[in-house]
């Protein structure tokens, strides 16, 4: 069991007893140390001969108060991680080297099962350790990205994500992006978005993503045949509104954002 104090020590229980080392803090975390932040679960970890002490840490976020001057809508997929938009200012963050990379893990996780052997294994495990790593640090990224341009859309700017709970459970998909679906960690994300944007005193709004990819931002006008998968467009059977399909689900994915304010006010 690990306890870590303020004061710079960590207090280890080991076998032989009770031990109180030193920890040193790099300057990127020291604002963690600051009042406000309480310590929670601790993990001694070893890595290249060295230890490291990784430590959780939570803080109580206020409500951001006041009217909203900007809202952003936020679409996750595969061949753009991230689609953020707000108005007419839009970011994009493609998937297509962070596939890439998983796919290399993939390759060399079927090569050493087939081998079978003790060392094999022992490689998965760290192959599945080091792949888990990566995702986290890209979603690290990502979620910092949008944080940033959220900042400069407005003073007061509001985040709206779609609510992805289940979702690889009911959303349709090929069959060659079946393990990229289900293996990556869009929850992750999603959470990484919103403790970075509470941390920087921005609101998220989580919204029901039914509807979102096929419904026109323009018109309203929804049904499936607006979107084609694979030209990556939306094309309103209505009124003709014609943009990126991930574009398209961000700006109603933000839509439904405003509805959901303007029915709490109202309420």
């Amino acid at each position: 069991m690990v306890y870590v104090l303020r004061s710079g020590l960590a207090h280890i229980t080991t076998f032989d007893g009770r031990l109180r080392i030193p920890y040193h803090v790099e300057p990127p975390y020291l604002r963690y140390l600051q009042d406000g932040w309480t310590f929670g679960a601790a993990e001694l970890v070893q890595k290249r001969h060295r230890w490291y002490l990784h430590v959780s840490v939570s803080k109580t976020a206020p409500d951001p108060v006041g009217d909203f001057d900007a809202v952003i809508g936020i679409d996750q997929g595969m061949r753009f991680l991230i689609t953020a938009s707000c108005g007419n200012q839009v970011m994009f963050i493609r998937g297509g080297k962070v596939k890439q990379t998983r796919l290399r893990y993939v390759r060399l996780r079927a090569s050493l099962q087939r081998k079978g052997t003790r060392s094999a294994k022992r490689r998965l495990k760290a192959i599945g350790r080091r792949e888990s790593r990566f995702m986290a640090d890209v979603n690290h990224q990502i979620a910092k990205a949008v944080i940033r341009f959220a900042q400069t859309q407005g003073q007061r700017p509001l985040i709206v994500l779609e609510d992805l709970t289940g979702s690889n459970l009911s959303v349709r998909f090929r069959l060659k992006d079946q393990y990229w679906r289900m293996s990556w960690s869009f929850r992750q994300l999603a959470d990484f978005i919103r403790y970075k944007a509470e941390e920087a005193g921005i609101a998220v709004m989580l919204v029901d993503p039914a509807g979102t990819s096929e419904t026109c931002p323009k018109c309203g006008h929804c049904e499936p045949a607006n979107r084609s998968r694979k030209r990556h467009e939306f094309r309103c059977k209505r009124c003709g509104y014609r943009c990126n399909d991930d574009l398209a689900a961000s700006r109603v994915i933000a839509q439904k954002g405003l509805e959901c304010l303007r029915q709490s006010q109202s309420a």
